[in-house]
């Protein structure tokens, strides 16, 4: 009778021990199934913060605010009578991801072209990286229009700037609406 009763309690805890298992298996596969939700979900944003779904993005349409363009970088060579040049262009629109710019420089777009902006936006002055990304040219064969994609690592700096845009943006609709 001992015998039977130890018997009966190994093969209870071994039959607790294997729903234990069964139940830890399914909640590790429903991890797993919500873990690549999240991934997909951050991928999404990054792609979002990145810039790739551009058509989307929003632009504060400007009265051609004044820009300092300082070259850090044309192509892989380093040119020093060129390097840390500077120059005026003139903001067309601007998004938190880049902006439209117009200046009386003819650079070759296909080479990897790095600036520093230098721009005051309500208030606040910006000293932003940027790489040139296209290229227009006016009729008049003496300005050039350049899409300018933001490669600044400062990720506070960008955070005001979007504020800002932000903010002015507010202040435009609410202008419009009064008048």
């Amino acid at each position: 009778m001992k015998y039977l009763f130890l018997s009966f309690l190994i093969a209870g805890g071994f039959i607790f021990l294997i729903i234990k298992v069964v139940f830890y298996i399914e909640k590790t596969n429903q991890l797993k199934t919500q873990i690549k939700r999240n991934v997909k979900t951050i991928e999404t944003l990054e792609s979002s913060i990145n810039g790739k779904d551009r058509r989307e993005t929003f632009r504060l349409r400007l009265e051609n605010t004044r820009c300092e363009l300082e070259i850090l970088q044309i192509g892989n060579l380093n040119i020093r009578s060129i390097k840390s040049k500077t120059g005026v262009g003139w903001i067309t629109d601007i998004r938190h991801t880049g902006l439209n710019l117009i200046c009386g420089y003819d650079f070759p777009v296909r080479e990897n072209v790095e600036l520093n902006l230098r721009f005051s936006l309500d208030k606040y002055a910006f000293t932003i990286r940027g790489k040139l990304a296209k290229k227009e040219e006016y009729i008049d064969h003496e300005h050039f229009i350049y899409d300018v994609e933001f490669t600044e690592q400062n990720t506070q700096t960008l955070s005001n700037l979007s504020k800002v845009l932000f903010n002015i943006e507010l202040e435009n609709r609410k202008k419009r609406m009064k008048g």
